[in-house]
């Protein structure tokens, strides 16, 4: 025998097995059979709570994505691969709404791809610090005027490792003078190894 429930008289109810598993298969079918007949209703009352628990919904989505990730990453790709012309359309509308953003995530995926490419991608490597980072340059342009990038301070090319530790923000000419240099052909000012 197997404890089932308390009653509502609260003695315990014991059932064989088999019939706890008969019981079960019953009470799921009664609830599919519920929820078909009252799709609406249910949709209505998990709206309603939507609506008046927004984080906590957002962290629940948050929270099935993240146990789903290889269900959820292939779902993207089949949409992908069936819509692309929608597709171009969101990322024309993005570019249209942020193109510096979407410049510097195109970055921000392109240097992944380099370092992976040259076995130089750290498995301590935090994208979360990177996308800080990125969102920096974009607060310092809109707060300056003047483009930034983030960089590597020691270069893939010279042995440097993608990792957040190696990375920091500078002003795009300044990126572009240094290209793989040393870090003494930028200003003192912004070189983070120059007390």
């Amino acid at each position: 025998m197997v404890f089932r429930n308390y009653t509502s008289r609260g003695t315990e109810w014991w059932v064989t097995p088999e019939r706890l598993a008969k019981m079960q298969k019953s009470n799921a079918a009664d609830r599919n059979k519920f929820r078909q007949a009252n799709k609406e209703k249910i949709a209505l009352q998990y709206k309603k709570w939507r609506e008046a628990n927004p984080e906590k919904a957002r962290e629940n989505v948050r929270q099935w994505r993240k146990k789903n990730k290889d269900y959820v990453n292939q779902k993207a790709r089949e949409w992908n691969k069936n819509n692309p012309s929608k597709i171009k359309e969101r990322i024309a509308k993005r570019r249209l709404r942020d193109l510096d953003g979407y410049n510097a995530m195109k970055r921000m995926a392109s240097a992944k791809r380099r370092a992976i490419k040259m076995k130089r991608l750290h498995v301590d490597h935090d994208f979360e610090i990177e996308k800080v980072l990125t969102n920096q340059c974009k607060s310092l342009y809109n707060r300056l005027g003047i483009k930034f990038e983030v960089d590597h301070i020691v270069a893939l090319a010279d042995g440097g490792w993608h990792h957040h530790t190696n990375l920091h923000v500078i002003p795009l000419t300044w990126n572009r003078r240094k290209h793989t240099k040393e870090l003494s052909s930028i200003p003192s000012c912004w070189n983070p190894f120059v007390i």
